[in-house]
């Protein structure tokens, strides 16, 4: 107190020892507003300010921007951008894949790691993106909503992936979007296979549970995309390569699959050469199987296809591929019989009303083998057959003829006429009658 005692006012007249009410009240006034001035904080610098403050407004800043994000994600950003960016993000896993696998080993199980990583990144991605709602899906366009029902399907979702499609095909009959619609079957009937071979693994297989349902699916299929105004044959044959997958099951028609791989080769002759010899080649190797194949739900016999499974496919293709598979199977024990189907394979391929040259000129090939490889046939035959084989085979690509020209036993034919006294003779009629005089 001694401090301030010198500098504060005096509250009146200490002689006398009286103060008037007055007199102290304005002295007590007058003390009060000095002890009130000192003891005021002093203003802080501007900087001061800056940081005190600097903290609770980093705060309020963070809070109302991230408020106000997440407001306009749930509230203006609509279902269909949410559903857009949900197909580019799962299109661009597979497009990560389809770099990467290049550039991996060969080894089955780092590829089969990769894609079960890929098809897990998906399943967390379509987790959140189950509400199928139909005013979102009005909005995309029809390819959109394929491809994500496609997504769907990739990871065998297939609840959601049939009410997408099944949108599709009522969306793009509304349109009259035929090739749409077609392919929608296509991606239908291939649920269906997935399931069929999920199916045929169970000790009690339902063997007819899925089968007729996927045939009609792929059937209607390949018959919208062949009767379009611009037909789409390689649509059409990439359905047909799919459907064998369904009929080399264990409870599939055999022949049927034949029958379709050969009418997928053909067709696939006329616009991609390369892939149609490609799909060849896994014909042959599959077929080889079958036939070294002791189970009876395995054999392949010689009937035709029934038209009641594959209706899309012309009596006289369906005829000529048995005639193909009744020699394939009398080639090692009866050569005269195996010649006759040979034939008339061939006969009703270039005989059509759109003659099939491409499936007639494979055969002649199977057949020209058989005849210089046996111990009984006709090395001029051979080489007639492989000749006639390789000149229609150069229309369509000369590389394929080129592959056929580089077999080791067609290369061995001008070394055995060599030996054997120079140019080789004609073909006897009897052996080969399709192909014309002179020989």
């Amino acid at each position: 107190m001694a401090a301030y005692s010198d500098d504060l006012p005096s509250l009146g007249d200490t002689t006398s020892g009286r103060l008037t009410d007055d007199e102290a009240y304005q002295a007590l006034d007058r003390r009060l507003s000095i002890l009130e001035e000192r003891t005021a904080p002093k203003p802080k610098p501007f900087i001061e300010r800056i940081n005190t403050w600097s903290g609770i407004a980093t705060f309020l800043l963070a809070v109302i921007f991230t408020y106000a994000l997440g407001a306009w994600d749930r509230f203006f950003v609509s279902p269909v951008t949410e559903r857009r960016n949900l197909i580019v993000k799962l299109t661009d896993i597979d497009i990560e894949v389809a770099k990467l696998v290049p550039t991996l080993s060969s080894d089955p199980q780092t590829l089969l790691n990769v894609g079960t990583m890929a098809r897990s990144k998906k399943i967390a991605l379509l987790q959140g993106g189950t509400n199928l709602s139909q005013g979102s899906m009005d909005a995309l366009s029809l390819g959109e909503v394929q491809l994500l029902g496609w997504h769907y399907s990739s990871v065998n979702d297939i609840e959601p992936a049939g009410k997408l499609y099944d949108a599709v095909l009522k969306k793009a009959q509304s349109e009259k979007n035929t090739f749409i619609e077609a392919d929608t079957y296509r991606l239908l009937a291939n649920l269906q296979t997935g399931q069929a071979a999920v199916e045929a693994t169970k000790v009690n297989p339902e063997a007819n549970k899925y089968w007729p349902e996927a045939r009609k699916l792929y059937d209607k299929a390949i018959q919208m995309f062949v009767s379009d105004k611009q037909p789409q044959f390689y649509s059409a044959a990439s359905a047909a390569s799919e459907w064998v997958g369904l009929e080399a099951l264990d409870y599939g028609s055999q022949e049927c699959a034949y029958a379709l791989s050969s009418w997928a080769i053909e067709t696939m002759s006329k616009f991609d050469p390369s892939a149609s010899n490609r799909f060849l080649i896994q014909q042959i190797s599959w077929l080889k199987r079958l036939q070294l194949s002791a189970g009876a739900q395995h054999r392949i016999s010689s009937v035709p296809c029934p038209r009641s499974v594959v209706g899309f496919m012309e009596q006289e293709f369906r005829e000529a591929v048995a005639y193909k598979l009744k020699a394939t199977g009398e080639a090692n024990t009866d050569l005269p019989a195996a010649r006759k189907d040979y034939d008339k394979a061939i006969r009703i391929f270039t005989s059509m009303k759109q003659p099939r040259l491409f499936s007639a000129a494979n055969i002649a090939i199977d057949w020209a083998k058989l005849e210089a490889s046996s111990a009984s046939g006709v090395k001029e035959c051979a080489y007639a057959l492989s000749t006639w084989a390789l000149n229609q085979m150069s229309w369509f690509d000369q590389t394929v003829a080129d592959r056929w020209q580089n077999e080791p036993w067609l290369r061995q034919l001008p070394q055995y006429f060599q030996a054997n006294g120079g140019l080789p003779g004609p073909c006897p009629e009897t052996v080969v009658g399709f192909i014309d005089q002179p020989r």
